[in-house]
């Protein structure tokens, strides 16, 4: 294999010179890494698999120093390198020059490798006395992945790449990514894409071992809340930037990018819920496996799709070469995935059963299947133009309609299912249990429907996903009341300080019950905003008001403003709710020297009288989306604290035994 970095003269370009020669080392000591792992676990050599884990953290430390080389080349406007060129500029914010890192493909595909360097040193260092039955596999995996991105690196999307001519200024980073929120979001999903890489590792580990233990549990099912975590937050901060900047109200369009990111948490979501029936019962071992592997193959689709540009999206790079490697690394996983499984079955499958359909290992079953549902849909109608493009020769695209028909059901199929799972018994439920434990919140969901519809709330989907969500919130309430009780009953604490301990002495059940409340909160944003927003354009001229849902926006004036990278023009407004100001709004256009279109937040066209067409919208309810989002991610902290890990689990393990 030839590396470009053999045709740089290492006098006229340095830093492409050193770069490149920085990737081509951490490619070596990657390879290194992988066999002398796979060599060590197999011959049971100690020092083997050492020195593998050695070579790993060497490869930390390479990425990192060239990651903050091309840090250093965009922060100092290094236009030698086409990189820079292409996505900094000496006039843009420094934070975006940061945060170019990110915003092209050849820098994000280096921050990827990167964060994955980061997590396997963190892992390695965390099991270096402990679980060394899985290490030799685990590293082995998790350099195989590494090899992929560094490989792909190299020989297709190489960051050092030097320019072919001189340039004075670059073209900047592109106008829509250059916003705080963008600063933030992109990293935190490949937090969480690339955290999926770890318990995929596990997951490897476990086949070829045969060793699916609690510990094994332990280590896996932090991880995956770990990566979790990340991916909700980067998903909302996404969400919140459409809705700013993209949506103009709108948060989520089922864009192939958004969809990609979706999915992945979807599979994860499910095996949260399932890895309990594992740890309770030593049931769905298999499918645990199977979800895992399946969350990383579609982390790594999801880069792929963003990437490629095999997709049209807002948000994807363009059209490049890297997709075929991507292909050739997805297919391999998903064959050796399937294979696996097959020759491993014996092995990995759970010697229980499900004993009855009332019971929470079926209602935790139930969970898995509609979440595996929606993601096969969102899959489906993601993937779709790709399969027309090939069987019929043109793209037929799926647009929002299709994903909210199929999703609609199976996600109030869903909210129902969480209100009934916190109440049911293990193994089987008697009637008489479930008359006792849900009488008082379906009366309660009950009571609340009937309230409402007798206010007005006629329409059948919003009804309910509002009476799903209520009984929720009753389930809830009601563990959290009998929680409460037996501390004080107990210990004769006062109310609250009852329910804090319950949340620090249990944690993983009651931080899933706050991550539950955030998911209704959540529901109840997306049937206000999406059932019932309001719209509506305006043409206004100085000193006009326009009324809409009880607020009245009065347009004052239009000004401009000039910055080093854009021009920017606002309009102006107040707005009101009777005689009291609620705050006041700066619609705008921003004008770059290097885009061809203007970034439009909610401002349209204007005339030479200062006239401006302004787009209003009222989305009832859409303050709860993002207090559900912030819950979410609250109990995902609380779900997170390690008190709830046996201290037996903590033991050391015997060292690398031949499987």
């Amino acid at each position: 294999m030839r590396f470009p970095w053999i045709h740089y003269d290492p006098t006229q370009h340095p830093v492409a010179f050193v770069g490149t020669v920085l990737l081509a080392s951490s490619w070596l000591m990657t390879l290194y890494a992988m066999a002398a792992s796979v060599w060590g676990g197999l011959r049971r050599r100690e020092p083997w698999v050492r020195s593998g884990e050695h070579a790993l953290g060497a490869v930390t430390l390479v990425l990192s120093m060239t990651t903050l080389l091309l840090w250093q080349a965009l922060y100092t406007n290094n236009f030698d390198l086409a990189y820079v060129a292409q996505h900094s500029s000496s006039k843009i914010p420094r934070l975006y020059a940061l945060a170019a890192l990110w915003g092209g493909q050849e820098g994000s595909l280096l921050f990827w490798v990167w964060i994955l360097s980061l997590y396997t040193a963190l892992v390695l260092f965390q099991n270096r006395h402990r679980r060394r039955l899985w290490l030799p596999y685990v590293s082995a995996t998790l350099a195989l992945v590494q090899l992929f991105f560094l490989t792909t690196i190299l020989v297709a999307a190489n960051p050092f790449t030097p320019v072919s001519e001189a340039v004075g200024e670059g073209r900047g980073l592109n106008p829509i990514l250059q916003r705080p929120l963008m600063a933030i979001h992109p990293p935190s999903l490949y937090l969480g894409y690339v955290g999926f890489t770890v318990p995929f590792a596990f997951a490897v580990a476990a086949i070829v071992t045969g060793q699916m233990n609690l510990e094994w549990l332990v280590a896996i099912r932090r991880w995956a809340l770990v990566a979790w975590f990340f991916l909700t937050a980067g998903i909302l901060i996404g969400s919140r930037w459409a809705y700013q900047e993209l949506g103009w109200g709108g948060y989520w369009a089922w864009d192939p990018v958004e969809n990609a990111s979706l999915m992945p948490w979807l599979l994860s979501t499910a095996y949260l819920h399932s890895i309990m029936v594992q740890e309770k019962k030593n049931m769905l071992r298999a499918w645990n496996i199977t979800l895992i592997m399946a969350t990383f193959l579609l982390s790594v689709l999801g880069t792929f799709i963003t990437r490629s540009g095999i997709l049209s999206s807002v948000h994807a790079f363009a059209v490049s070469p890297i997709g075929d490697y991507f292909i050739v690394f997805l297919s391999f996983i998903l064959f050796y995935g399937l294979a696996s499984l097959y020759i491993r079955w014996p092995v990995i499958r759970s010697p229980q059963r499900i004993e009855a359909v009332l019971s929470k290992e079926s209602s935790f079953l139930f969970n898995n299947l509609l979440l595996t549902g929606i993601c096969f849909a969102v899959l489906w109608g993601t993937l779709f133009p790709l399969v027309s493009d090939l069987v019929k020769g043109h793209r037929i695209t799926v647009a929002a309609p299709f994903f909210n028909q199929v999703t609609a059901p199976l996600g109030l199929a869903l909210l129902i299912l969480t209100g009934i799972c916190p109440l049911i018994a293990w193994r089987r439920a008697t009637w008489t249990n479930l008359e006792r434990n849900f009488l008082l919140p379906l009366v309660f969901t009950l009571v609340v429907a009937s309230v409402l519809f007798a206010l007005g709330l006629r329409e059948a989907l919003p009804l309910a996903f509002t009476g799903a969500g209520v009984l929720v919130l009753a389930t809830t309430a009601l563990e959290f009341y009998r929680g409460v009780r037996a501390r004080r009953r107990m210990y004769g604490e006062p109310v609250w300080t009852a329910f804090g301990k319950l949340l620090v002495k249990h944690p993983r059940r009651y931080g899933g019950y706050v991550v539950h409340v955030g998911v209704v909160l959540l529901f109840f944003g997306i049937v206000g905003s999406a059932f019932y927003q309001v719209k509506r354009e305006v043409f206004l001229r100085p000193g006009d008001t326009a009324h809409l849902q009880g607020y009245t926006l009065k347009y004052e004036n239009l000004s401009l403003r000039r910055f080093p990278h854009k021009d920017l023009v606002t309009a102006s407004i107040v707005l009101q709710r009777g005689d009291r100001v609620v705050t006041r709004l700066t619609p705008g256009r921003e004008f770059h020297p290097n885009a061809d279109q203007p970034v439009t937040n909610v401002l349209g066209a204007w005339d030479e009288n200062q006239g401006v067409n302004l787009e209003m919208y009222y989305n009832p309810l859409i303050f709860w989306f993002w207090v559900g989002g912030w819950m979410m991610l609250v109990g995902g902290v609380i779900v997170m604290n390690p008190r709830w890990e046996p201290a037996y689990m903590l033991a050391p393990q015997a060292a690398v035994a031949r499987p």
